[in-house]
């Protein structure tokens, strides 16, 4: 009987791997990198796990006030932010070299450019708002003036709603959670008795949120966490003020006004469009 033939060893196996990679590399002007420098770059595009930490807030009701606590559900994760680097002394091995500080001046520009004096110090420049043709300087303390000011991170009531009145994509922001106080029992019946009292009344609650001392007043909702089965929860969501809202006009497609007819697409441009939508979708 014939004896079966060995095939190859890993190591050879492993070899043949590199001369085609290798191989590749060189038909297709690539570079070829350690993968312990490929991990670490690789890395700086992850985004950044934090455990959420809980917030005090003061929640007020008429005369009632009560201590709450106020943590993240949801939080939109954004990748680092792109920072510059001086291509002479950039090298891809080195993930901290090409490193750069930027510094900012200002100069005037009535004044010649290489004139010593057009430099205008930092704690010269103050803020200006456009109105009409001119430039109307506001300074720190117009600015201070016209913000509303608040001691503490607050939540206070403002009315009650139907939960049909307000649509879900009106929330904007991250949306977050609302319990009790720990060791507080007033804290915890009264988180939990508005929760079922908003769950049994298909109701939820508007309220104005200032997130932190001196910080601009919001409007919030709060309804009831359905996922929350020990104890009672709040869900608090940011809603938008009325001038946040952009009701857009535009007619139908479908209703084609004999009075602007050259604003009606015809069928050889809604070809057109097409097809550049099916030459940019990957």
């Amino acid at each position: 009987e014939d004896e079966d033939e060995e095939g190859p060893s890993a190591e050879e196996v492993k070899l043949g791997n590199e001369e085609l990679l290798v191989d590749i590399v060189k038909k297709t002007n690539g570079a070829v990198y350690k993968s312990a420098d490929m991990v670490g770059l690789l890395t700086e595009l992850q985004s950044k796990t934090v455990r959420a930490t809980q917030s005090n807030y003061m929640f007020v009701m008429g005369n009632e006030e009560v201590k709450i606590k106020v943590f993240s559900r949801t939080k939109s994760a954004t990748t680092p932010s792109l920072k510059k680097e001086v291509a002479d002394s950039y090298d891809p091995s080195d993930m901290h070299s090409g490193t750069c500080k930027s510094e900012r001046t200002y100069h005037s520009t009535t004044t010649k450019e290489d004139d010593n004096e057009s430099e205008i110090p930092a704690d010269r420049i103050i803020n200006a708002i456009k109105y009409g043709a001119e430039f109307l300087p506001v300074n720190e303390f117009d600015t201070d003036a016209m913000k509303i000011l608040s001691d503490r991170a607050q939540i206070t009531f403002i009315a009650f709603a139907e939960a049909s009145a307000v649509d879900h994509h009106h929330s904007i922001s991250d949306t977050k959670c609302v319990i009790h106080e720990p060791g507080n029992p007033r804290s915890e019946a009264m988180v939990g008795a508005l929760s079922a009292a908003l769950l049994k009344t298909n109701r939820v609650m508007l309220v104005r949120i200032v997130a932190r001392k001196n910080a601009e007043p919001k409007l919030g909702m709060l309804q009831p966490d359905t996922a929350s089965t020990s104890y009672g929860r709040l869900i608090l969501t940011q809603l938008p003020f009325a001038d946040d809202m952009r009701r857009f006009t535009f007619p139908s497609f479908d209703r084609r006004p004999k009075s602007k007819a050259d604003l009606v697409p015809t069928e050889a441009h809604e070809a057109a469009a097409d097809a550049l939508v099916d030459a940019m979708t990957l």
